[in-house]
């Protein structure tokens, strides 16, 4: 019994070393750790990316000013809240596929796309950024504040 126990042990460590060592060396490594979140204080630091895919945090400020500019925002709420009231032509998050296509149908996978939620104690936006993120998408925000922040300062809402 201890001898299996052992060899299930030994057989063990030798796997996780080898996946480890083949992770290391390949072109699509899985990262160890998550990169930081790096948080944007002004319209001046969007950071236009053409090589590194990442995910950006914004306030209220540069989301307005983006949404001014026409930049595409995504709803990562249920799509009941999102029926109860919007940012006017922000799309819904019901259907991901669906969600994709209709992305592509209106621009390319480097231009910007805000997520959003409501407030900064909703992790919905961020997990639909990482979502994004994965299925190709290169320069994706997260609208910190949020849904509630954008109905507090009294902006626009779509219903």
């Amino acid at each position: 019994m201890k001898k299996s126990l052992f060899q299930a042990f030994i057989i063990m460590v030798v796997s996780i070393i080898v996946a480890v060592s083949v992770n290391a060396f390949h072109p699509g490594a899985i990262p160890f750790f998550a990169k930081e979140i790096k948080t944007v204080n002004s319209h001046i630091e969007l950071i236009e990316n053409d090589e590194t895919a990442l995910i950006q945090y914004i306030s209220l400020e540069i989301a307005r000013s983006l949404y001014d500019e026409g930049i595409l925002f995504v709803d990562a709420r249920d799509i009941a809240y999102y029926n109860e009231g919007h940012i006017p032509g922000a799309l819904s998050n019901e259907n991901f596929m669906k969600l994709l296509f209709t992305i592509d149908s209106l621009q390319t996978r480097t231009d910007i796309v805000i997520t959003y939620c409501n407030g900064d104690d909703c992790g919905s936006s961020e997990d639909l950024a990482y979502d994004l993120l994965d299925s190709g998408f290169s320069n994706v925000m997260v609208f910190v504040d949020g849904w509630s922040e954008w109905v507090n300062v009294g902006y626009e809402v779509e219903k």
